[in-house]
Parts: C-alpha cells; structure tokens; sequence
C-alpha cells in the first residue's frame, strides 16, 4: 500500500512537466511507469548527479505481463561527465523492476554546445545553465539585474547577477555574485560581489 502511495505522488509530481512535453493527452499506464521508472532513479543510480528527461517512450507489454518504457534523459555523472542516455525500463504486474537496459548506441557523449562568452546573451545562457547543474538549496529564483560580460587578462569572461533567492523553500535573500568562465564555455568560479562602499555622508 506504502508503495502505491509513493508512485502516485511522484505520478502527481511528474505531470506539470509532462504536459510541457507531451503533444498528447498522458496514459494513466505511462503517468504510472513513469513514475515507477522516477521511483527507481530515487533508489538508486546514486552516480547520476543531476538529469534532465529529453523523452518517455510508449508503454510496450510483453507475454508474460510485464511492461517496459523507454526513457531518454541528459545526465551529469558524479557532478563531471555529461552524458546522453536512452534505456528500456521493465516492470513486473506488480511493480517491481526487473530490468533496465541500454538501447544500442547509448550512453553517449553529451554534443557540444556552441557558447558566445563575448555577448551578455551568452554568458546569461551558461550562468541558467550553471544554476540548473548546481546550487540545490535555491528552491526559488528571481532575476533583479544583469551586468555586461568582462573580459580579463586570463581570457575567462566574468557578468555579475543580482538576484533574489528562496532558499530550501524558506529564507529569502538578495544575492549578487559574479560568474567566471573560460574562452570555451567551462564554468571556472562563482563569487561574491564586492559591497558597495557606504556612503558618510560627506562630500568628496
């Protein structure tokens, strides 16, 4: 009963972005195994440290009950390696996993993204980029104001971003800190923003 009441959460869970992603109305069947198959990466693949679903396949059934989805999915191994995956998930009448498989020519290199560190543009792109890969405890994220990128003597291109941030679903903080990559696109550092010096009041 325990489990029935955690798939039908992660069920509920899943549908907001499932109707993002889906051209057509979702299958209780495939809401189900979806859940099944988001249940299983909870409990285990402890190597995937972050993952973004690119596609869920149709439910298929086989001869003897059981039933297998196909998932593809971006995923960061151990927080270094990104990787391309397409696997087949199979599950007993009863719920239980039995198997997961690689589709042939998976798991592959994840394709290089073209990145302009020299546009404001750009260099936002890979700071959303950075933000979905990292910083778990912001649960919440508004966009006060962006700098201009800056080039330093290194080559690395640096833009500030001021920000307000919910963290763990309860604090709220203003946070500007400036981001760092190199000439390819690669995060290198992230960092404070100095304080603006107080003002006393006198003049110059």
């Amino acid at each position: 009963m325990k489990t029935r009441v955690c798939v039908a959460a992660l069920v509920a869970a899943l549908l907001p972005l499932t109707a993002r992603c889906e051209s057509r109305p979702l299958s209780p069947e495939k809401a189900e195994l979806m859940g099944r198959v988001e249940d299983f990466f909870l409990h285990n693949f402890r190597d995937v440290t972050w993952r973004k679903s690119l596609e869920w396949g149709d439910v298929n059934t086989g001869d003897d009950g059981s039933r297998t989805i196909r998932y593809t999915y971006e995923a960061l191994i151990w927080g270094k390696q990104h990787l391309v995956m397409c696997q087949d998930f199979t599950f007993a009448p009863d719920g239980k996993c039995l198997r997961y498989e690689n589709v042939v020519g998976y798991p592959k290199e994840e394709a290089q993204k073209n990145v302009d560190v020299s546009t404001q543009k750009g260099m936002i792109d890979l700071v959303e980029d950075f933000f979905n890969k990292n910083f778990r405890d912001i649960t919440a994220r508004k966009t006060l104001e962006w700098g201009e990128p800056t080039k330093a003597e290194d080559g690395n291109t640096s833009i500030t971003y001021k920000y307000e941030a919910t963290i763990w679903d309860k604090d709220k903080k203003v946070m500007q800190q400036i981001f760092t990559f190199d000439p390819s696109g690669k995060f290198v550092s992230v960092k404070d923003a100095q304080p603006e010096p107080k003002q006393d009041g006198k003049s110059p």
